[in-house]
């Protein structure tokens, strides 16, 4: 989808309650990265609907994903949705220049029953994730991402939705996007903005 261009339906589930984590395609970050902005757009924000209500629900975004199943527990889809929660205040920062403290300590005191050892990989020394749950030690993996992605800065440019909240990568070239879509919220905003100029000089 080009920027700008008219959103289609097919954004959304068949009924219109969550749009495709991937949306929209111009916003996808690079690599790696674009995992973590599709597993903080597991919920919709505006209407409260939530892909990890339950642990069936969260196996079925992972095969979405082309990832194994990890039949979380009751206490794995817990720790799942905190580190999402977590990640979303990461991204709400992102729009502000300071470092957002709590936001960070919440993501790691998710992943307390993880631990990360070094590996050989194919160009060198690794760091993986060890857990004792397959949920766990999927979350490790995508804290993983999170700590190189802040290393390389890249992280700074995954924000939410001023208007919306859905997680996007801001690729302007002064990290100052703040939609989704100028299309939908973009569109809202100056909607707003254009009532509130007729109304004030009425």
């Amino acid at each position: 989808m080009t920027p700008n261009a008219r959103p289609q339906l097919t954004w959304f589930d068949e009924d219109r309650r969550l749009p495709a984590p991937g949306w929209p395609a111009e916003r996808a970050a690079p690599g790696d990265l674009e995992l973590v902005r599709r597993f903080c757009n597991t919920v919709n924000r505006e209407n409260g609907e939530d892909r990890f209500l339950s642990g069936r629900g969260f196996d079925e975004w992972l095969v979405g994903e082309d990832l194994p199943t990890t039949r979380p527990s009751d206490d794995d889809l817990a720790k799942a949705v905190a580190f999402r929660e977590a990640l979303h205040e990461i991204t709400r920062g992102t729009h502000r220049p300071q470092f957002h403290a709590d936001a960070w300590r919440a993501l790691v005191d998710a992943v307390d029953n993880v631990t990360f050892r070094l590996a050989v990989g194919r160009d060198g020394l690794d760091i993986v994730a060890e857990a004792p749950s397959r949920t766990s030690k999927f979350l490790g993996g995508l804290a993983l991402i999170c700590r190189r992605a802040h290393a390389d800065e890249s992280l700074r440019r995954l924000k939410s939705c001023s208007n919306c909240e859905w997680t996007i990568y801001d690729t302007s070239k002064n990290n100052s996007g703040r939609w989704c879509s100028m299309y939908v919220c973009g569109g809202r905003h100056n909607a707003r903005a254009y009532r509130r100029r007729r109304r004030d000089s009425s």
